[in-house]
């Protein structure tokens, strides 16, 4: 069964261009995400009289329980577990101490993601094509939790020397994380689960802790 999503956003940003020995930028998103499925259509049908074939009426949508079809509210579309994220921001600028030093940073922030989620047994013995009616009869939302809000703050130093013949070396010293904030990028969402609402590892490096990156690059 195929869905739909619509993506709806204000975009805004602000710009100081480099003068005065330094520049800096902010970004700030308002969006929403809401996806859905359709209810699946009846193709109408047809029986014998009189030794004709009948057709009944024009195909119509076929009420089902909201877990099955029909649903439409915030959260990814295209079949993704995790969606809607309200807010996001960030603010970077790059400032030239001078003799050589220059100084960047980047701070970044989200709003909560809002998860899909489910109660984890097929009460419907549908194969799986929902795991959100609970034993009660009641029905978990699509999408119920709501992560913790992101923080990353990522410094970077350098420092430039200057080689006889043009060439000219620049060290480098990168902090991402560099505040060491928790970050998560998954949930356990399976209501069955006993370790449900707690944060699963995700490999990404949006979610990792404090790093220090050592570089150098030489051009000639």
């Amino acid at each position: 069964m195929q869905g739909y999503s619509n993506y709806r956003a204000l975009e805004t940003a602000l710009t100081k261009r480099f003068a005065d020995r330094w520049q800096a930028s902010a970004t700030y998103t308002l969006s929403g995400d809401w996806s859905g499925r359709p209810l699946p259509i009846n193709p109408g049908c047809q029986y014998p009289m009189n030794g004709l074939t009948m057709t009944c009426d024009t195909p119509f949508p076929v009420p089902i329980p909201p877990d099955l079809g029909g649903e439409y509210t915030l959260g990814a579309g295209g079949g993704f577990d995790a969606g809607d994220q309200r807010h996001r921001g960030v603010l970077s600028g790059i400032w030239d101490v001078g003799f050589g030093f220059q100084l960047s940073g980047l701070y970044s922030f989200g709003s909560g993601i809002l998860y899909g989620t489910t109660y984890g047994a097929d009460q419907r013995d549908s194969g799986g094509l929902s795991l959100r009616l609970r034993p009660d009869g009641t029905i978990v939302p699509r999408y119920n939790f709501i992560g913790k809000s992101l923080h990353r703050t990522d410094l970077r130093v350098q420092r430039r020397f200057s080689l006889p013949g043009g060439t000219r070396v620049d060290g480098i010293v990168e902090v991402f994380n560099l505040f060491n904030h928790a970050n998560y990028g998954g949930y356990v969402t399976t209501e069955l689960n006993r370790a449900y609402g707690r944060p699963i590892q995700n490999p990404n490096i949006a979610y990792q802790p404090r790093m220090v990156q050592l570089g150098f690059r030489v051009a000639f």
